[in-house]
């Protein structure tokens, strides 16, 4: 009996110890761990997506806006180009992954804020501004991309 009573005793330890395990397994990290594994909130593909969002609604309103709240720093054209080649860059360093979304994103959104001038007093779409938007979000797109180094588009 004795013998019983120790190989019981062992296995309540055993159990003990192995549903330790088992709580381990079900909740493999405890909370400073969980806290020390935790990714940061803000990563950089963060940060540049937050920028990229930022720039979208900066060119929206000052495409849209009134022609006083343009800024002149080279001409019409040069700052449409500008504009669109940093906000096409951003896009792609955000979205290295997908460089196919991001051409569109970007062809759509000059279609988009070109057209909705028409309904703008004072304001007008033109295709020559059109093409000036795209050829430098996609120019800017493509640098990024080059710099990323990334194959795969989708």
């Amino acid at each position: 009996m004795s013998e019983l009573a120790a190989a019981l005793n062992s296995r309540r330890g055993d159990d003990l110890w192995r549903e330790d395990i088992y709580d381990r397994e079900m909740y493999p990290l405890k909370n400073q761990e969980i806290l020390a594994a935790k990714p940061h909130l803000l990563s950089h593909q963060t940060i540049l997506a937050i920028t990229a969002c930022t720039l979208i609604g900066l060119i929206a309103l000052i495409t849209l806006g009134p022609v006083s709240w343009r800024p002149q720093l080279a001409g019409a054209n040069v700052d449409r180009f500008i504009g669109f080649l940093v906000l096409g860059s951003f896009l792609a360093l955000a979205q290295p992954k997908r460089f196919f979304i991001v051409c569109t994103v970007i062809i759509l959104g000059a279609v988009f804020l070109e057209y909705s001038q028409s309904f703008m007093r004072g304001r007008h779409g033109v295709l020559h501004d059109f093409e000036f938007k795209v050829i430098g979000g996609l120019l800017g797109a493509g640098m990024a991309r080059a710099l990323t180094g990334t194959i795969r588009i989708f």
